[in-house]
C-alpha cells in the first residue's frame, strides 16, 4: 500500500465516522442526566464540522482532531488531543509534538504553540528505581529514539516486575509503562502513543531491551539470579 493510498483510505474512514454537519445545525447527539449525579450520551456521537478551510472532528460533544487548522507559520496540518486535556502538532521534522492551544472560530481553527512539556526524572536515592536509572543511562536513551526498541521497551515495561539488589523497582502495567517510554523519549510524546499497541518489535528487539536493563542491573521476577 502506497503512502498516497493510506491517507486516502485514512481520510476516508474519517469522513465515513466523522458525518459532516450542515451550517449551523444542532449537534446530533447530547449527554442527558439519567440519575441524580450521573448522565449518559443520547444520540450519534462523531460528526464533523467546517470552520473555513479547517474541519473538526468531534466525540461526544468535545473536539478531538482538526484538520487542516491553521498554524503559526502560517501553513495548515492536523491537530490532535495530547493525551492530557491539551492539544498538540507535528513539527516539520514529523518526529517531536510541539503542544499548544486552538481557537475555533465559525471561519476557521488556529493553533498557537505553548508551553512545551518538561520531563523531570526522579532523584536517585537509597531505594532502586528503574525509572530513575533508565533516565540518567545514556546508552538506553540513545536506543529508545528508534521507534522499533521504543515499542519493545514498553512491551517488556508492561508486562513483568523489575528487581535490582533484591528489591522492586517496577511493578510493570501499561499506563505506567507507556507514559515512562513517552517521557524518556523527550520527543513530547504522551502515553496514548505507546497504550495499549506498543509498536513493532520482533525477538531480537525483545531482547535487545532486557541486555540494557541487565548491563544497569535490573532483573525480572523470578529469575535465578533474584533467588
Amino acid at each position: 500500500m502506497t503512502k498516497k493510498f493510506a491517507a486516502a483510505e485514512h481520510q476516508a474512514s474519517l469522513d465515513s465516522n466523522f458525518p459532516y454537519l450542515e451550517r449551523d445545525a444542532e449537534p446530533p447527539g447530547r449527554w442527558v442526566p439519567n440519575s441524580p449525579r450521573g448522565k449518559r450520551w443520547e444520540g450519534q456521537a462523531h460528526w464533523s464540522t467546517r470552520h473555513g478551510d479547517a474541519v473538526v472532528r468531534w466525540g461526544l460533544g468535545e473536539p478531538v482532531r482538526i484538520d487542516f487548522a491553521l498554524y503559526p507559520d502560517r501553513t495548515r496540518g492536523v491537530v490532535e488531543q495530547n493525551g492530557y486535556g491539551g492539544w498538540r502538532r507535528l513539527a516539520r521534522n514529523a518526529r517531536n509534538w510541539i503542544h499548544g492551544t486552538v481557537q475555533i472560530r465559525a471561519d476557521d481553527v488556529t493553533f498557537s504553540d505553548g508551553e512545551q512539556p518538561v520531563y523531570h526524572p526522579p532523584p536517585l536515592t537509597s531505594v532502586p528505581s528503574l525509572e530513575a536509572d533508565l533516565a540518567r543511562d545514556t546508552a538506553f536513551l540513545k536506543a529508545l529514539q528508534d521507534d522499533g526498541f521504543a515499542g519493545a521497551t514498553y512491551d517488556v515495561l508492561k508486562q513483568h516486575r523489575f528487581y535490582k539488589d533484591k528489591m522492586c523497582g517496577w511493578l510493570g502495567g501499561g499506563g505506567d509503562a507507556a507514559g515512562l517510554v513517552a517521557d524518556l523519549r523527550g520527543l513530547g510524546e504522551s502515553f496514548q502513543d505507546w497504550h495499549p499497541w506498543g509498536g513493532i518489535h520482533n525477538e531480537a528487539r525483545l531482547r535487545s531491551v532486557h541486555e540494557h536493563l541487565a548491563r544497569i542491573g535490573w532483573r525480572v521476577e523470578g529469575e535465578n539470579d533474584q533467588e
